[in-house]
């Protein structure tokens, strides 16, 4: 059984696997229609992370912390959060349109922007939620995410 840190760190590992794979066949290909099943894969996964953070960890590190709403140190990784979706949706709009060159520079902005969203959760979120979330809630909370993830 992985602590919530293990998990949430080997997910955004996974993450960017899939946007890295995605970029990567961009560039070899001639259609972008041809990955965007890569592409939906990623924001599949991004958006059911997200909702893990959100519905989960996000307002149980506030409570931990004894904000009745969400503390800075959420409302901070809600605003990547927002900044992340709006990356991909720029993506999606790129891909409907045929633009590699728009793809391409909204990818390497939203890697970037994922990274340091990433490097901000495993210093203190994800640590705090190790230490405040019981195992048993960590467990159901993992089943139900399991449940939703499709690799």
């Amino acid at each position: 059984m992985l602590k919530i840190s293990e998990f949430m760190d080997k997910d955004h590992v996974y993450l960017n696997i899939l946007l890295t794979h995605f970029l990567e066949e961009c560039k070899k290909t001639e259609s972008l229609l041809k990955v965007r099943k890569l592409f939906e894969k990623f924001k599949r996964n991004l958006l059911t992370h997200m909702e893990l953070e959100d519905e989960v960890l996000f307002p149980r590190l506030s409570a931990c912390l004894g904000f009745e709403v969400d503390c800075p140190l959420t409302r901070r990784a809600r605003n990547d959060h927002a900044k992340i979706l709006k990356l991909t949706d720029l993506i999606e709009k790129a891909l409907e349109k045929q633009d590699a060159k728009k793809v391409f520079s909204v990818g390497d902005n939203l890697k970037h922007a994922i990274e340091a969203h990433h490097d901000r959760e495993k210093e203190i979120h994800y640590p705090v939620s190790d230490k405040f979330i019981k195992k048993v809630e960590w467990l159901i909370f993992l089943r139900n995410f399991e449940m939703k993830r499709k690799y």
